[in-house]
Formats: structure tokens, sequence, C-alpha cells
């Protein structure tokens, strides 16, 4: 089923608005509460470690991080323990809403002063190469792992390898443009309306443990006068995809996960081991539920009544329950893996239009910290009016350790709570920046609200990116913006006080806005697409993100990727 197309047929021939119209009116909804704490991964084992490490005081926020320049070389590189590197594993998760003839990419580009000569491979052949210029990026679009989108699988030899000369950054975006090259017909056969994309990790920056955040399984009904109730139901997931040969992935799903080619259908509590080589990929998806109204415990579903009597439409979006959310999945592995969270197509929330591709790459547990900075994304409306407007949004907060207790600045965000392992809250819908500290680690992923929770028509729909430990903050930072979005933004987070310059030239300090108490401030910063360098005199971190038509994407701009080893109080 293409969603938007089956929607804008319905309001067309019938006068009626459909599940996933393409575009959306209202006003902003006003900040909410949050959900209760839910699920638990449990503890992990020790996954595998990396060297050196920054030793954090339980309860002391604090950071360290080294400051970390451009590696010249990929032995430095390898040394760093960072964003940029010599060696990634690009993986096409599940976007089956999506017109194929859209293409799945891989963006790199060259921080360094020596030219970058990047190949790609899958399944040991090789599919691409470019030369990458200093300062310069390349696009590289590639085939989809079609066997990676019905839902889950093992799937042999399903990733692309990527090795570099010399140290390099890259992404993904599933998929590249938001709008096909030339098209000028039928909008619902120019704009591909599902996009994300993500910061990828080098080889030299992964390890084996991991908690997952995700998003639950998008479950909603449409009622008609004539066709009776038809329900539409599409997963959240996780890929892990392995980076060397005998490598023995162990997973406890927090959700009842689907059968596929070579994976068996798992309920949420339970553990399985799988055996997998380099570019093998495991990717669970959620189950489906019944076609009936099935709600999370406390929750109901929303009710939406549209059209002109005979020809009336009723849609019933409905919170599924815990077993049906992939957040707090623990993954562990023998060898270093990639990993991400993510979704084929959702709305948040779960009962506004339109749906979105969600994906994002999941830090390992030994470069998570205890001090984050949460950033509300430049609200869309107010790109001209009101440049520096946070827009609401959706946080949620994972503990990968037992009895950790997190607390929030500004302390109306929410009260203080204590998690265990794989246990997590979400706040939201909030349009605010705040800070969040704890004794010991934890995920924080942050989504994009869709476009008619916004109001922002033709501008904007769900996506998803993970937030950077201050801890592992840095100097310097070479980064990507896209070229194919109509807006891109980079919101930084620093220190009050601290000189920030973008391609060489000052970010005004009035454009930081005080985060709490906390002292840090954030600027939602316009910028063009390209390659960006950005450095301060403070470490400061970065968020990307864009927003073109019925479409968005985030990801983080880069951090230290350096073991956190926390000492106990």
């Amino acid at each position: 089923m293409k969603t938007r197309s089956f929607a804008l047929a319905v309001s067309i021939l019938a006068g009626i608005g459909g599940a996933f119209a393409c575009s959306a009116s209202g006003n902003k909804s006003s900040p909410g509460g949050s959900s209760g704490t839910t699920g638990s991964g449990g503890t992990g084992g020790s996954g595998t470690g990396g060297g050196g490490g920054i030793a954090i005081d339980a309860g002391t926020g604090g950071s360290g991080a080294k400051p970390g320049g451009v590696p010249q070389t990929c032995e430095a590189a390898n040394a760093s323990q960072s964003y940029i590197g010599c060696e990634y594993w690009p993986t096409a998760t599940m976007n089956d809403q999506l017109n194929k003839q859209f293409k799945f990419a891989i963006v790199a580009a060259n921080p360094t002063t020596t030219d970058a000569v990047v190949t790609v491979e899958q399944k040991g052949s090789q599919v691409a190469q470019v030369t990458v210029k200093p300062g310069g990026l390349e696009t590289v679009e590639l085939p989809w792992a079609m066997e990676l989108q019905s839902g889950s699988a093992l799937a042999q030899g399903a990733a692309f390898h990527v090795t570099s000369s010399v140290p390099i950054t890259l992404y993904q975006f599933n998929p590249l443009e938001f709008q096909l090259p030339g098209c000028t017909g039928d909008p619902l056969g120019c704009y591909s309306y599902t996009n994300d994309a993500s910061l990828l990790l080098p080889v030299s920056a992964m390890r084996g443990e991991h908690y997952v955040v995700s998003y639950p399984a998008l479950h909603f009904g449409s009622q008609d006068p004539i066709g009776g109730t038809s329900w539409t139901n599409l997963p959240g997931l996780l890929s892990v995809t392995a980076t060397q040969d005998g490598t023995n992935v162990k997973v406890r799903t927090s959700a009842n996960v689907a059968a596929g080619p070579g994976v068996t259908a798992l309920t949420a509590g339970s553990e399985t081991t799988y055996q997998m080589n380099a570019g093998d990929v495991l990717q669970l998806t959620t189950q489906k539920l019944p076609d009936q109204q099935i709600v999370a415990p406390g929750k109901k579903c929303t009710t939406v009544t549209d059209g002109i009597p005979p020809l009336v439409t009723t849609d019933y979006f409905c919170p599924p329950p815990q077993e049906y959310d992939l957040t707090g999945t623990y993954v562990n592995a023998d060898k270093p893996v990639a990993v991400s969270g993510g979704h084929d197509c959702t709305f948040i929330p779960f009962d506004k239009r339109a749906c979105d591709h969600l994906e994002e790459t999941i830090f390992p547990v030994d470069a998570l910290g205890q001090d984050l900075i949460v950033t509300s994304p430049q609200d869309v409306g107010s790109i001209s009016t009101g440049p520096g407007t946070p827009a609401y949004h959706y946080v949620r907060v994972l503990s990968a350790a037992d009895a950790n207790e997190i607390q929030f600045d500004p302390p109306s965000m929410h009260a203080p709570v204590t998690l265990n392992a794989g246990q997590w809250i979400e706040v939201g819908p909030i349009a605010g920046d705040f800070r969040v500290t704890a004794t010991n680690k934890m995920l924080i992923a942050q989504y994009i609200a869709g476009q008619e929770f916004t109001g922002n028509a033709e501008a904007g729909d769900p996506a998803m990116s993970v937030a950077i430990p201050t801890e592992q903050y840095r100097l310097e930072y070479t980064f990507l913006a896209p070229t194919t979005y109509t807006y891109n933004f980079v919101n930084v987070v620093a220190p009050a006080g601290a000189s920030i310059t973008l391609d060489g030239t000052a970010i005004p300090p009035s454009e930081f806005q005080p985060i709490g108490g906390s002292g840090y401030g954030v600027a939602r910063h316009k910028i063009t697409g390209g390659v960006h360098t950005m450095k301060g005199d403070q470490n400061f971190g970065i968020v990307v993100y864009g927003y073109a038509s019925y479409t968005s994407y985030m990801y983080p701009g880069g951090l230290n990727l350096e073991t956190i080893v926390i000492k106990p109080r």
C-alpha cells in the first residue's frame, strides 16, 4: 500500500480526508505530559571494549572528552575513536512505503588535505568507486537490499562495505531525494514523502553492546461507508550489521518480533543468539497487531470523523502496547557491530498525520554518557519571521544501567526519575531545550513531529536523531548538510561565552538561547547544503536537520566515541 497515494485518491474522489493526507492544518498542541516508565532490557554482558577511556565520577556530569581534530591518516583515525574514519558499513533499512524510483545513497565528505579514494563493495564485489577532493563531497547511489524491505530478516551480505584511502565522514540517506529530478507531474509520483538519514560510525568506533531506541508500531483503522473498516500496521525496527565473520549477536527483545527469512517470531522479553558474518544484516520488526482497537494500558484510540454524509469516514488511531515497541531492546555482540533503530513509516504523535521513515545509528554503551542536552529543532513556520523559534518535538530517555537517577534542567520538563537498564520514559510534546543528568549512562532519542501536528503545510514530517553526551563534545567538526533539501539547519550547543565559527565566520552570541541553568546555550542556525566546518574555543555539540515538502531528516553532526567509565560515588 502506498500510503499517501491512497489518501489523496480518497480525498479527490470522495471529498473526504484520508489517514495519510499529504497536507495538514491546525494549531500546535500545547506542551504535554510524559508517559510512564516502560519495559526493561535488563543488565547485559560486557560486549566488546575500546581502548583508553574517560573516567567520570558518578553524579557529576562532567566532561573531559578528547577535543579532537581532523585525523589525516587511517591510522590516526583508528586511534582517535570518533565519527571520522576509513571503514563503514551502510545498511538500507526497511522503507516499504517508498516509491523505489527514489534511491538509497551514501554521501562522503573529505575533511583531510588529501584526495580520498572511496570504494564501495557488496558481497565481495565492487559496486562503486569515487574520488573525494579535500573539503569536497561525493554522492553514491546504491541499490536497495530488497530482502530488507519486507520486514524481519537475517540477510546475508545485504550491507555495503565502504573503505577510504584517508579519513572521511559518511552519511546515508533513505532515500536521498525528496523529489524525483525533473518531475513536474502528479505530486504523488514526484515526492518521496518518507525520508530520514543517519550519521554512520566507522568500524574503529564500533563496539558490541547497545540498547536500542525505536518507535512503536503504527496502528490505525479507517472506516468508510462503502468498504467497511481497513487496518494499517507499519512496524518499528532495529538492524544489526556484522563487520567480521563469526560474529555472535545476542538480542533480548522488548517487543513481539515478526518472523521472516532466518528469523523466528519472538515474544517480548525473549532472548536469541544469531550467528553472522561480515556484511550480514539482522533486521527485526514488530509483529502485526490484530485488526481491531488495541491500546496501551491507560491509553485510548483517537477517533477522527471527516467528510459530508453519506460520504463520511472514521479513522481510529491507536497507541499500541509496549510489546509492540522495540525501544529498550538489548543487543550484545562478541565482535564490533553497527546498530540502528527506527521505523518503517510512522506518525508522530501516533494520531497526527503524516507518516515518515525513521532511522538513526545507535551509539554503543561504552560511549554513552551521563550528561546530555536536548534541543528543539527550528520551527518550520517561523523560519522567516522567527529564526531560532523552537518547534515541538518528542524525547525518549533510556537508562543503560540499573538504579540510574535521572534529573532534568529546567525541572519543569520532567520530575526526577530512577530507571533500570533498558527502562525509558517519553517526554513531550515540548517546545524547548533542556539538560538531562544521571548517575550513570543513558541514551536519548528525539523525534520531529509530523506535519499535521505542527500545522506547517508542505514542510517537514517525522524524523529521528540521538542526543550527544557532553562528554563526547569536540572542538572541531566537519559535517554535511544535503543539497537536496529546501531548508537545512544546525543546532549548536555550547557553553556560555564560547566562541564558535561556521566556515570561518563567527556565530553571533545573540543567536544563543540559554538552556535552563545548565550554563549552555543553543543557536538554531540556518545553513546551506554542502560540507561545513565548525570550530570552537570550548567543546561543543551539533545536530543537523532539514525540511522539504512532506519530509525531513535529522542526525548528530559528529562526536567523539571514547569509552566512558562511570566511577561509583
